[in-house]
């Protein structure tokens, strides 16, 4: 699946009504989170989506990038990993 169309088929991130980020419709994430193996193409909004559902689940998650379009993620997870000698200061 590519990102873009993960991020149109759970709705995107939403302010819940504690003021924390949630998915828009976290139904239809728990039931793609049993099939999906593998996304393409995502862009930082993407990740930060399923940092967050992964975490509204529940889960602990651990998040790996290395340049800027993945900071928001990385920030996101329990555990981000910045890899290799070239990630960018921002994922320092």
């Amino acid at each position: 699946m590519e990102g873009i169309d993960f991020y149109k088929y759970v709705g995107g991130i939403v302010k819940g009504k504690s003021g924390k980020d949630e998915v828009g419709d976290f139904d239809k994430f728990k039931d793609l989170m049993n099939y999906l193996k593998c996304m393409a193409r995502a862009r930082p909004e993407d990740k930060q989506l399923m940092v967050t559902g992964l975490k509204q689940m529940g889960c602990v998650v651990a998040f790996a990038g290395d340049g800027t379009n993945d900071a928001p993620a990385l920030k996101k997870a329990n555990i981000g990993f910045a890899m290799g000698y070239g990630s960018t200061d921002i994922c320092k």
